[in-house]
């Protein structure tokens, strides 16, 4: 697969290794920093162009060079994204478009409307952090909450505290685990038990599971809900901050406060939330 990768920051380099490591891709990385392009060149397999990826001249001869499947754009503003991906789309109407987009109203847009398509694919990883937030402030019992798209599953890994309804028992003794859940491992200070369906659960042990997120949710019912937590205090209007309120109030929370230093992000920041309230201090 050809593949151009637009913007070699922290995303746009990690998209290019991950994509250089199946020797099937043909990766072309378009940056315009030198020192960013420099790191690129010194560590990646890939071919690069030190050029501004929004400038519609420098992408065209770069798709001439590479004619990609895919063109993926992840350069710092949404704006210059979509307009990488549009022109790209005019260059060669064929090629699969992916960008990188913060602003919820791009998104929203993009998502709610099938015949007007800004770009085939949108990512965000302040949306994707948000929603990992929002599962470990819900779960009280998680600690660690990851997807993995590959297999729309989730594992997660859940701290036993002394109130839980599983101190004592085994894995086998745990009553009305979901069918489809799956213990990978039990961590137990440093150690990692990974024979674990007779594994007496203690005090501080760790149990590392798969499943939906569904299972997920029952596994942590079973452990015991000391208190619901339903009140929700958020440090910084940032896009992460605002996601992480929006997902909470999806999730059906009604009692959300972001606290904020910077007025005009105080001003800005409620125009599509319902349920958060905003002060702005430090």
């Amino acid at each position: 697969m050809n593949v151009i990768v637009v913007g070699a920051g922290k995303v746009g380099y990690i998209v290019a290794e991950r994509l250089s490591r199946e020797e099937s891709n043909n990766v072309m990385v378009i940056e315009n920093d030198p020192q960013a392009a420099d790191k690129v060149a010194m560590s990646l397999n890939i071919s690069l162009i030190n050029d501004t990826g929004s400038n519609p001249r420098v992408l065209r001869d770069a798709m001439k060079m590479n004619d990609p499947d895919v063109v993926i754009s992840t350069v710092a503003r949404d704006e210059d994204n979509l307009f990488i991906c549009m022109i790209a789309k005019n260059l060669k109407p064929d090629v699969k478009t992916i960008a990188r987009i913060r602003d919820q109203d791009y998104i929203s847009f993009n998502e709610d409307n099938d015949s007007i398509k800004l770009v085939d694919e949108i990512f965000s990883p302040e949306n994707s952090c948000a929603e990992i937030i929002k599962e470990l402030a819900i779960l009280e019992n998680a600690i660690e909450y990851d997807y993995i798209d590959s297999l729309d599953m989730v594992m997660a890994t859940f701290l036993v505290t002394k109130g839980n309804n599983i101190v004592g028992k085994t894995i086998l003794e745990i009553q009305d685990m979901p069918e489809m859940l799956s213990v990978v491992s039990i961590y137990r200070g440093e150690d990692v038990h990974t024979e674990v369906e007779t594994f007496e659960l203690h005090v501080d042990d760790r149990i590392c599971v798969l499943g939906t997120s569904d299972d997920i949710r029952a596994f942590n019912k079973i452990l015991g809900v000391v208190r619901d937590a339903n009140e929700f205090v958020i440090l910084g209007a940032t896009a992460i901050g605002v996601n992480t309120a929006r997902s909470l109030e999806m999730a059906g929370k009604k009692n959300i406060r972001i606290i904020e230093t910077d007025q005009e992000k105080c001003t800005n920041t409620l125009r599509d939330l319902n349920y958060t309230r905003i002060m702005n201090g430090n």
